[in-house]
């Protein structure tokens, strides 16, 4: 993970270079945002502080990087939606952790991509912690490989310890969002659930249908 001293140098260093090249560099021409929705996005874009700009450029460039490699370049009949990338902007602070970051550039490289994720869903994700998203990949690993993976690589980045078997805080929390569900005394991704973790899946997962490498996210 990044140290957060050096971001914040950075940032103070690099904020205007990095206002200036939002839409040039990165989001117009290279992914299905047209330039019009690309100029609302930088508008809220500038509204960030130096710091915010830093993580929400890195997440921005990740996600067109990913787009550019794995996803075709014709985006006929794609709308996406500006208030997906706002939300994106809204949860800057949770970008200094490079896995939610990758995370979060995953999200954005579908919505540029295909425009196929929800408004709710992003909102929904932003308000997960770690030991959430881990409690989430576990239950929906029986379906999917990223998942097993995300849950693989978040084990040896943190010290946390979740157990799908018992009913916890993070449950109740998940439960509330209607993420999960218990049926029978166990617990189950829900059609939320399934469709949130879709939407934070890689394209480059999607692309190559092999183990994830976190460490390009």
């Amino acid at each position: 993970m990044k140290d957060n001293s050096f971001i914040s140098r950075v940032a103070n260093q690099q904020a205007d270079k990095f206002n200036n090249s939002i839409i040039q560099n990165i989001i117009y021409p290279h992914t299905a945002v047209s330039e019009g929705i690309a100029r609302l996005i930088q508008h809220k874009f500038d509204l960030l502080n130096p710091t915010q700009k830093i993580y929400a450029e890195i997440t921005l460039r990740e996600a067109k990087n990913k787009i550019t490699r794995f996803q075709p370049k014709s985006y006929d009949n794609v709308i996406v939606k500006p208030k997906v990338i706002y939300i994106v902007f809204e949860h800057t602070d949770d970008q200094s952790d490079e896995i939610i970051r990758g995370l979060w550039s995953n999200l954005v490289s579908r919505e540029f991509s295909d425009g196929s994720v929800h408004p709710e869903i992003a909102t929904l994700f932003g308000q997960l912690t770690p030991p959430d998203i881990m409690l989430l990949a576990k239950l929906f690993s029986g379906e999917s490989q990223f998942a097993k993976a995300l849950l693989l690589s978040m084990k040896s980045a943190y010290v946390l310890r979740v157990n799908s078997d018992d009913k916890t805080f993070y449950h109740i929390h998940l439960q509330q969002l209607g993420l999960i569900e218990s049926v029978s005394g166990n617990w189950h991704c829900t059609v939320v659930g399934k469709e949130l973790m879709r939407s934070i899946s890689s394209i480059e997962f999607d692309a190559n249908k092999k183990k994830y490498n976190f460490q390009e996210m």
